[in-house]
């Protein structure tokens, strides 16, 4: 079912490019969409859809950003054990047309209240372990440590 147009999104204009992203860090997904038109005359837009869904549950984010060493996160695999079981994602830019996401993973948790770990593998091998990471907020974490492990936080 098409639904763009009830939730105030739906552009008449030809919409190329579309990112999801949290751009306020209220927890909730946004939406960035570029369109273009070529008549009368050439024209293009960037448009920000906020988010503005009342209710929309628990969630949980992690900031991966190289700190040096040349560790990228790009590939980085994020695992979140919770009470319902697992949610997994992994980053990776480029797999939208013309379009990027950033180096942060978002998970919806709904009206799961806690998380039990997170478990992050960077491309180099690396493994961070969070213990008990607070649901909504976002977590920085750093791809560039002295040991394999990181502590908890």
């Amino acid at each position: 079912m098409e639904i763009a147009y009830l939730l105030g999104v739906s552009l008449e204009a030809d919409s190329r490019d579309v990112v999801a992203d949290d751009l306020d860090g209220d927890g909730k997904m946004d939406l960035l969409v570029t369109t273009i038109r070529s008549w009368p005359a050439m024209q293009r837009s960037v448009r920000a859809f906020k988010n503005v869904v009342e209710d929309s549950g628990n969630w949980i984010g992690f900031r991966l950003r190289e700190e040096g060493g040349g560790c990228s996160p790009v590939g980085a695999r994020i695992v979140v054990y919770h009470p319902g079981g697992t949610a997994v994602r992994q980053i990776i830019t480029g797999d939208s047309y013309r379009s990027q996401h950033a180096n942060t993973v978002h998970f919806g948790l709904g009206g799961i209240a806690q998380v039990d770990k997170a478990e992050i593998r960077w491309p180099n091998g690396r493994v961070v372990i969070i213990d008990k990471p607070k649901v909504n907020q976002y977590h920085a974490v750093s791809g560039f440590a002295q040991s394999g492990v990181a502590p908890s936080r």
